[in-house]
């Protein structure tokens, strides 16, 4: 039966047929797929073909039944070919410069393997197997440059991810043509955007990536985060779900898109996808940490606190962990476990002060909860259209108050407000008839 595979995984499996029972070499196919010079991720973009190929031929690579991979060397079709009749078939319209023409089934050797059609979409031109997608190919400055824009990326907090779009930025006035360099970039800008005022560029950049290459999955992922942050549920639902079927194994598109689920309260498909992303990178601090995010939203505490500390087992350093750490010991620890975490500056750089004084007042410390939001509110420059405000006078029993103050963080397209469906801190406001209106003004029913 027909079945569909990615333009890359196709042309690599249509590759290693027509070379049945040869050696492919690693080498071989970047030459012919990727070109002779350097490009970025060459290895995990093979590697995910043959996951691809593997998986739609039922192939297991402990006991391969159809491709042999010979390590370190490259991969071998190990099963005969018998050709179907030669029929002329129209080939598909294409954007090689080439001229189009009717091939036929035989010159790829696309038949019966094991009785199985392998290849359903078999009508290609040779000219789009010679290139799949855009190759870029970038110097060792350019390519040193991404890897670094990436990493600060993956620390998720203020000046790391300024870092990040700045040297974003650089790799892409180098090579305009490379689309990874605009996904990055726009999950980055949306990620770092506080009011929403990064998130028109956040979309740009992630348009220019589809453009470049529509079938990147780290293009789709951009564009459904970027939607997500500007409250576009729907269409962020189905750019997720295009990159997971372009990419299974991407794990930034499991990442974000189990946060989105766990945003909308979608349990079961919000941890799938989490866990799936820790799986995939099982070393990332960042996919860590997101999963205990899933699992905090979703009220699974004990394992939102499990899955932290694993975090920080991964990455001492991980600022994000300790504010999510914090919350944590405030809802499920013990006083003593709290308070500890309240007062070490290593939690305290990482949440608001009313997050202290909203657990004050839920614990019968009120006196000093409201000695902490009455400082708060009389400082300069605080900002009172704040969720962790909100949560406070909540806490205080000032439900006017906190309305006001989560009406403003709309108003102000506040980063955290994606979360307002989810977040635990809003249980005390949700039975008001004035949380159903909040949502419905981020497109939340």
């Amino acid at each position: 039966m027909p079945v569909k595979l990615a333009p890359q995984p196709f042309s690599v499996l249509a590759m290693l047929v027509l070379r049945r029972g040869e050696l492919v070499t690693r080498d071989e196919i970047r030459t012919e797929l990727w070109g002779d010079g350097t490009i970025v991720e060459f290895d995990q973009g093979l590697n995910y073909c043959i996951r691809q190929i593997r998986l739609i031929l039922d192939d297991d690579a402990r006991e391969p039944r159809f491709i042999e991979t010979v390590p370190k060397r490259g991969y071998r079709f190990m099963v005969p070919v018998t050709s179907e009749p030669s029929e002329p078939v129209a080939a598909v319209a294409s954007e090689s410069t080439d001229r189009p023409r009717a091939i036929n089934r035989r010159e790829f050797g696309l038949a019966a393997l094991g009785g199985v059609s392998a290849i359903g979409a078999a009508f290609i031109w040779k000219s789009q197997m010679q290139s799949p997608r855009p190759v870029v190919h970038l110097d060792e400055e350019t390519s040193n440059l991404y890897v670094e824009a990436v990493h600060y990326g993956d620390l998720w907090e203020g000046p790391s991810l300024g870092k990040s779009i700045e040297v974003f930025h650089e790799v892409i006035r180098r090579a305009p043509e490379f689309p990874q360099a605009h996904a990055g970039l726009s999950i980055v800008l949306a990620q770092y955007s506080a009011e929403g005022k990064e998130l028109p560029e956040s979309e740009s950049e992630a348009r220019q990536a589809l453009r470049l290459d529509p079938t990147l999955a780290s293009a789709h992922t951009a564009l459904a985060h970027c939607c997500w942050h500007q409250w576009r549920w729907e269409e962020a639902d189905g750019e997720f779900r295009k990159a997971l079927g372009y990419d299974r194994e991407d794990a930034v598109s499991h990442q974000l898109y189990g946060m989105y689920l766990a945003a909308l309260g979608r349990t079961e498909e919000a941890v799938y996808h989490g866990v799936r992303a820790t799986k995939i990178e099982p070393a990332s601090a960042l996919k860590s940490s997101s999963l205990a995010k899933v699992y905090y939203e979703t009220r699974q505490f004990e394992l939102a606190l499990k899955q932290e500390k694993k975090t920080l087992e991964l990455a001492p350093g991980f600022k994000q962990s300790y504010g999510r750490l914090a919350r944590l010991y405030a809802r499920i620890g013990t006083s003593a476990e709290a308070e500890e975490a309240f007062r070490d500056s290593r939690f305290s750089a990482n949440f608001s002060p009313m997050t202290r004084a909203a657990w004050l007042a839920r614990n019968g410390r009120r006196q000093e909860a409201q000695i902490m939001l009455d400082e708060f509110r009389n400082r300069p420059d605080a900002n009172l259209g704040t969720t962790p405000y909100a949560v406070a006078a909540a806490a205080l029993g000032d439900l006017s108050t906190a309305f006001e103050a989560l009406n403003r963080a709309v108003d102000r397209h506040a980063g955290d407000i994606i979360w307002v469906k989810s977040n635990p801190e809003l249980d005390l406001l949700r039975p008001d008839p004035r949380f159903a209106r909040v949502l419905a003004r981020v497109n939340l029913s």
